[in-house]
């Protein structure tokens, strides 16, 4: 962009910066004469003659520009009261949060009320019929199921336990030239019936839909006596045996590599 100037009797292009900076200059020409003139007028010609005349940059920037430039503005704190807040020397410092004393319930179910709001309650996902891999013993790396679970545990057993059935051998593969003799061999299997710690468990997203109820009906007592263990595990057996031979849940019957 450019602008057309009258210089003398010709008229010039003259870029539009090089435009605005000769129209400042002569508005600060106009600017120093009045201020010359107001100065004149307040102190008087003698006091102007006896004052050493000062350089041309240094009026400028006396006078000049402190009266035609504007004085940059300050910028408030992003957060104002963030700078008094911790400040106790200043007047309008906010004062420090107080404790608050705690509450007394005044009855036994307000108090368990406010038991259960400081502590919550955990979902309860180990629940019968929840396929499980045992971490620990005998029967480390095997898959069982949850028969029954007992929370709070028992007199002999004071921690968080289950009743758990797994298999202890899984049955073999079976091919189409096998004879219904050695088909129904690799189709046994071998059971286990144990009360395990919760921390000894890892429990799965899968779900098992074998009914154990009478295999351990008795719960910890089932597996008391020797007789009463070996008859649980044959009936914990045949049920197992019975859902494979079905073709139903193939991931349970099949042995974890690793």
């Amino acid at each position: 962009m450019a602008e057309l100037v009258l210089k003398g009797n010709r008229r010039i292009l003259v870029p539009k910066l090089l435009f605005e900076a000769e129209s400042c200059r002569a508005t600060n020409r106009e600017r120093e004469e009045e201020i010359a003139t107001v100065r004149y007028k307040q102190v008087g010609p003698t006091q102007l003659k006896s004052d050493p005349p000062l350089p041309l940059k240094a009026q400028r920037s006396s006078t000049v520009r402190s009266q035609i430039q504007p004085s940059k503005p300050v910028r408030p704190p992003r957060n104002p009261s963030a700078t008094t807040l911790f400040n106790p020397l200043s007047t309008n410092a906010l004062p420090f949060p107080q404790p608050t004393k705690p509450t007394h319930p005044s009855t036994p179910a307000a108090a368990a009320q406010q038991q259960q709001q400081k502590h919550p309650k955990m979902v309860k996902f180990l629940k019968p019929g929840k396929a499980v891999i045992l971490l620990q013993g005998r029967f480390a790396g095997r898959k069982a199921v949850i028969v029954r679970v007992f929370e709070e545990g028992t007199r002999d057993r004071p921690y968080g336990h289950c009743l758990v059935a797994g298999l202890a051998k899984y049955p073999k593969k079976v091919i189409r030239k096998d004879s219904a003799k050695k088909t129904a061999k690799k189709s046994r299997v071998k059971c286990f019936i144990k009360l395990v710690n919760f921390t000894h468990i890892m429990p799965t997203r899968y779900t098992l839909d074998v009914d154990f109820k009478d295999v351990a009906s008795g719960g910890p007592d089932a597996l008391s006596t020797r007789d009463k263990k070996v008859a649980a595990c044959k009936a914990a057996k045949a049920r197992l045996e019975e859902r494979f031979k079905t073709g139903k849940n193939r991931w349970f019957f099949t042995k974890l590599r690793f």
